[in-house]
């Protein structure tokens, strides 16, 4: 019987990948490079300096391994299935470990995209195995077959590409691409500037709900605060402007002038390029904007000291999608900014800037130029020089009163207070009312909304007035009735200090009555600002029983303070001796005298005292600071005769003294008067 002949037949070999796995690789090849690029990238940046294009490459990298996750697992489990019992073990070993470490990186980036969960090992680790994945690739390759170069090329090349793209993008400025007017000349005589002399988009500018956001507390202070109505949604400012440009108008045959208020006062249509535009409406868009989150959080540079808004504002970078009105996209944007904070901190709080008092003389420090009053120039207002030189800066040379340590503008008007905002330091934010003294705008605002029906924003309005009146009345100011002269002469014996000796009057006889005025926890003159519209007076009454026999300072039933009155303010003129009394800056020549008094110091008024012939019981004498913004004078100007609210009147100090009357009754005890300032 003969056998069938043996044939022994060569097995035929198989790839490991099918040709469409390998199709699908080459088409997957590009879009793995573009990932490590970006991922290359957004390693080595933040050792550099993040710019915009960083978050623009940090969502493709993010987005590229979402969307690749699954159609390389598909690959993966593909090739696993196909190759794992080939006999060339060291390739597939080499292919499992490159397998495991790419799944790694996969589960590394999606733990990563929780901010909860983003440990610094699994950071690093999603920065290191990429590299061990590199070598168990080439690893897996060199125990297979022959290495194609040329998608290693494709892949290097693709890698090279990109980056070069990158580092092109990473030099560029996209603010400076479209640069739309602008120039020293729109801007004078403002002194503020942009930083590419071009303007600023208005919709940057004032973007606050942006900021509200993840700062609800800071910007639920900043609605309310005088800041916010710095423009013409300022009822005041906005009548003093329209009279000014009229005025101006008559004068110069334009308007250019005005734009000295706009650098600090409107700073959305002054850098959007609207506030010359013919058709600017003062009543509506930008007009009302005010001093914005944006517009002190973009200066990017203080250039002087010497007020008038010398400042650079740079328009800011924002993270991708910021103004997008689409739900997902402003998901995305949130989500870039609470993760990679360390951009916005740097583009919006400079500590450099904000915490230096030089920031806020940018615009509390003031000074008329011949291009508005046609005249010369003339000291404004000036916070800083009078803060700088005083015991509280610490740095006053010739100051005789210092704080147990030195404070800065922002320790009295933007103390710390408690808040949950995004970026707030052990539970604390600065307060943003900006604390100060302009109770008048509160009040007009809180009054204008409940004439419109808005018990909210009257809420609103209403709680800020209440702690500016607080504020004021918290021992900034003391008055004592310090003593009398037996005569109307200065050089007449002193009788006093009252307490704790009280002097007894003689019926028939005239005294001259010394007050004294002290400023204490105040770290600039008292008071500053609107010196020429700030109306504060000293009100003395002389109260025999209920009888008033003397007084200065009483408010008639139209809300006019006596003009005879001791002021604690400036009065200024014009170059016909006419009193400036509606803001016309453009007008002011010269003061007529001005009672600031100093911080850390004393202002002494006099008083004529008669005491009557007939009186037998002692003299009640009783002496108050009293504070109103604005006076009534600017008021009807703004409102008409006697129109607009009634101001508040906020009593600052108050001293109280009983004398007695030689042959009258005697003086009661005193023990229970006692001064407002030590109450």
């Amino acid at each position: 019987m003969t056998s069938a002949p043996h044939t022994n037949r060569p097995k035929v070999y198989e790839p490991a990948l099918t040709s469409g796995q390998l199709l699908f690789l080459k088409i997957l090849t590009p879009f793995l490079a573009v990932l490590g690029a970006t991922g290359l990238y957004l390693i080595c940046i933040p050792v550099i300096a993040q710019s915009l294009l960083y978050f623009w490459v940090f969502i493709v990298h993010l987005a590229l391994g979402v969307v690749l996750t699954l159609p390389f697992s598909i690959f993966a489990v593909g090739h696993l299935i196909r190759a794992h019992d080939r006999p060339n073990r060291k390739a597939v070993k080499a292919g499992l470990a490159l397998l495991v470490s790419a799944f790694l990186i996969i589960l590394t980036g999606f733990i990563l995209m929780n901010r909860r969960w983003a440990h610094p090992v699994v950071y690093w680790g999603h920065v290191l195995v990429p590299i061990a994945s590199i070598v168990f690739y080439i690893q897996h390759r060199l125990a297979g077959p022959k290495i194609r170069w040329k998608w290693g090329g494709v892949f290097g090349g693709t890698v090279v590409v990109f980056v070069l793209g990158m580092s092109w993008m990473h030099l560029q400025d996209p603010r400076q691409w479209f640069v739309v007017g602008g120039g020293d000349q729109y801007f004078s005589p403002s002194s503020a500037r942009t930083s590419n002399k071009g303007f600023i988009p208005e919709k940057v500018l004032a973007n606050d709900q942006y900021c509200k956001e993840c700062h609800t507390d800071a910007h639920t202070a900043w609605q309310a605060s005088a800041h916010r109505f710095s423009s013409f949604n300022n009822l005041p400012y906005r009548m003093t402007i329209r009279d000014m440009k009229q005025a101006l108008m008559k004068r110069d045959g334009n308007t250019q002038a005005a734009r000295w208020c706009a650098g600090c006062h409107d700073p959305v249509p002054f850098f959007s390029g609207a506030f010359d535009d013919p058709n600017f409406n003062d009543e509506e868009g930008s007009s009302q904007a005010g001093i914005t989150c944006t517009a002190c959080h973009a200066i990017s540079n203080i250039n002087s000291v010497s007020g008038n808004g010398d400042y650079t504002i740079e328009e800011p970078l924002h993270y991708p999608f910021a103004f997008s009105k689409n739900e997902i996209l402003k998901w995305v944007n949130r989500s870039l900014v609470k993760a990679k904070p360390e951009f916005h901190k740097r583009t919006f709080l400079k500590d450099e800037i904000h915490r230096d008092p030089k920031f806020c003389s940018l615009c509390h420090k003031v000074a008329l130029i011949p291009e508005v009053n046609h005249y010369k120039w003339l000291r404004g207002q000036n916070h800083y020089d009078s803060w700088l030189l005083s015991g509280v800066s610490g740095q006053g040379a010739f100051s005789f009163y210092y704080p147990p340590a030195p404070k800065t503008c922002n320790d009295c008007h933007m103390p710390l207070t408690a808040s949950e905002d995004f970026g707030n330091k052990n539970g604390k934010i600065h307060d943003h009312l900006f604390i100060g003294a302009n109770t008048g705008i509160m009040k007009i605002n809180e009054w204008r909304a409940r004439q419109q029906g808005d018990e909210a924003a009257a809420a609103i309005h209403g709680a800020a007035l209440k702690r500016t009146k607080a504020s004021l009345e918290d021992g900034l100011l003391r008055i004592d009735i310090l003593g009398l002269r037996d005569g109307l002469a200065l050089k007449a014996p002193f009788l006093g200090p009252v307490r704790p000796e009280i002097p007894m009057l003689t019926p028939g006889q005239s005294y001259l009555l010394e007050i004294v005025v002290k400023t204490l926890k105040i770290g600039h003159h008292f008071t500053q600002g609107t010196v020429d519209s700030n109306e504060v007076w000293v009100q003395l009454t002389a109260h025999d029983g209920d009888r008033l026999i003397a007084h200065s300072g009483l408010v008639s039933e139209d809300g006019q303070v006596d003009q005879q009155s001791h002021f604690l303010n400036a009065l200024i003129l014009d170059k016909d001796g006419n009193r400036i009394d509606r803001r016309n800056a453009q007008d002011i020549y010269v003061p007529l005298y001005n009672h600031n008094i100093p911080p850390g110091a004393g202002h002494v008024v006099h008083y004529r005292l008669h005491v009557p012939n007939d009186l037998r019981g002692p003299i009640r004498l009783n002496a108050k600071v009293i504070y109103r913004k604005f006076d009534r004078a600017y008021m009807d100007f703004v409102f008409g005769r006697n129109g607009g609210p009634e101001l508040p009147m906020v009593v600052m100090a108050q001293d109280e003294v009983l004398l007695p009357i030689e042959g009258g009754q005697p003086a009661p005890s005193q023990d229970h008067i006692v001064p407002a300032h030590i109450r």
